[in-house]
């Protein structure tokens, strides 16, 4: 196997642990679910940041989210940041 590939087996069990990751966080999201995740998502990370409630149960799990989307899957631009 090349050092990147990863056996299907293992493949399903992170996204399995990812999808488990997302419902969690959804079920701290406000909001209609007629918007998207992403959007709810963002709102509420940028409205606990303007609060500075950085250790918050919602913040700790978008960051796992965040960075399980960036390091697993090289989504790294699932939330825009204003430059």
């Amino acid at each position: 196997m090349v050092e990147d590939e990863i056996s299907l087996p293992e493949g399903l069990a992170m996204v399995e642990e990812t999808l488990v990751l997302i419902r969690e966080v959804e079920a701290l999201l406000a909001g209609p679910s007629t918007v998207s995740f992403r959007e709810r998502l963002i709102v509420r990370k940028e409205e606990l940041e303007k609060a500075g409630e950085l250790e918050n149960p919602f913040m700790q799990k978008a960051a796992l989210l965040l960075a399980r989307y960036e390091d697993l899957f090289g989504v790294d631009d699932f939330i825009d940041y204003e430059a």
